[in-house]
């Protein structure tokens, strides 16, 4: 076997000891923790009534299909929580 091909064979082999131990591996976001700061998602109450456990999908729904969002019923009212303004592109 030639050096270069020793080399590129360790190189893959270290790449998968880091894959498996998750030294790669960045953590999910938990969920209904958002992955970008707050200053880009805003919130808008789609309905202010009427919104309950047993109608949350519906607000889940609505706000997705209108903001791409994610709905809560807070207090009675459909609250949608969704990406305003987009984040800086990496540099």
């Amino acid at each position: 076997m030639r050096t270069s091909h020793g080399a590129l064979l360790l190189v893959v082999a270290m790449v998968m000891a880091m894959l498996s131990t998750g030294i790669c591996n960045a953590p999910a976001p938990a969920p209904g923790k958002e992955e970008f700061p707050p200053e880009y998602r805003c919130s808008k109450v789609l309905y202010s009534s009427g919104c309950n456990d047993k109608t949350l999908t519906t607000c889940e729904n609505k706000c997705f299909n209108q903001l791409k969002g994610d709905g809560l019923c807070i207090r009675g009212a459909c609250q949608c929580s969704y990406m305003c303004k987009p984040p800086p592109g990496d540099i």
